[in-house]
């Protein structure tokens, strides 16, 4: 998400943003090539920073629809302590879902669902 020294309305690493639009999974997410349902908390967390680069630059708006789908219909996997998490994912993803929404992304989480997880990031901090 780094804008162009020249020109800050622009990516410095467009290629990058290219990147993000070819390797999006046909379920909607990005992250390893086979998916593994146990990693899901990782691909949740990957989609979510890709649809923010994309909504950052306004480019692939059919792609931050399908990821903001994947990140709605695997919700409920935020929540399941049974799953891996990838380390900081209890601080790192509810960040991203604050910017997302600061940023006019329409997530799709019940909004005392986020408050929930921004309630428990909180406490994670404080410790």
């Amino acid at each position: 998400m780094v804008p162009s020294p020249t020109s800050p309305n622009h990516p410095c690493f467009p290629q990058c943003l290219d990147w993000i639009i070819k390797h999006q999974h046909s379920d909607g997410s990005w992250g390893l090539d086979h998916f593994q349902p146990f990693l899901v908390k990782d691909y949740l967390s990957s989609t979510l920073a890709c649809v923010i680069a994309l909504e950052r630059w306004k480019v692939g708006q059919e792609q931050v629809r399908r990821g903001l789908n994947f990140i709605g219909s695997n919700y409920s996997s935020i929540l399941d302590e049974h799953l891996q998490s990838p380390i900081g994912f209890d601080i790192v993803f509810p960040g991203m879902i604050e910017y997302a929404i600061n940023i006019g992304l329409d997530v799709p989480i019940e909004h005392h669902e986020i408050g929930n997880m921004l309630g428990r990031r909180n406490a994670e901090l404080l410790r």
